[in-house]
């Protein structure tokens, strides 16, 4: 499906099923994906469709059509953080080298989404476990028109790895996808976290 024919109705229909984010701790990590997912590649297709620039591709090779592509979706990301999903929930995935951190507690867990998909093939995810129990890490890709949660990289830490443990996980086919990562407690013990995500 295209990004440019998802319907007002559709995105409405979409925001109004958006609940608060400790309720999404209780259900599927898929629900908070997919919910997330839809509503970013709305906002950018329509953006992308409103620059004239001859598609997605096209716009993301210009430098400052990326920027201002970048700057809008994070505008957008932040318009919906006001005490709902994005603020307790899914946080927005630094790229670039930029470190990502937190903590899960009592066998929760945190997504991490990006707000542009990405440029290149390649996304290297290096994660260190600062502290705490198990935990399952995962890095995909969301497609446009994607519903369902896609299965990537992912690594188990045991209860008994060391803190400093680190960890990459690459995700390849990763062009033209918003990227997610998902932290997720394997035990009711706290797990501490960093990591950071490249394109190559």
């Amino acid at each position: 499906m295209k990004i440019e024919h998802l319907s007002c109705a559709a995105v409405l229909a979409l925001f109004a099923t958006f609940v608060p984010a400790h309720a999404h701790a209780q259900t599927s990590d898929c629900n908070s994906v997919t919910r997330v997912g839809a509503a970013m590649w709305s906002k950018f297709g329509e953006r992308i469709k409103a620059k004239a620039c001859g598609g997605s591709t096209t716009c993301l090779a210009i430098a400052s059509k990326k920027e201002e592509l970048f700057k809008e979706l994070l505008a957008f990301w932040n318009s919906q953080a006001g005490s709902s999903w994005a603020t307790i929930g899914p946080r927005q995935l630094m790229m670039g080298g930029s470190i990502n951190d937190g903590k899960v507690v009592v066998g929760g867990s945190r997504l991490f989404f990006s707000t542009l998909p990405a440029t290149e093939d390649t996304v290297v995810v290096t994660l260190t476990k600062q502290s705490g129990g198990a935990a399952k890490v995962t890095v995909a890709g969301m497609a446009d028109g994607t519903t369902t949660c896609e299965t990537g990289a992912s690594y188990s830490f045991d209860k008994g790895s060391a803190d400093g443990t680190v960890r990459t996980l690459t995700l390849n086919n990763a062009k033209g996808k918003f990227i997610y990562v998902k932290v997720d407690a394997a035990s009711l013990d706290a797990f501490d976290y960093r990591f950071t995500a490249v394109e190559r």
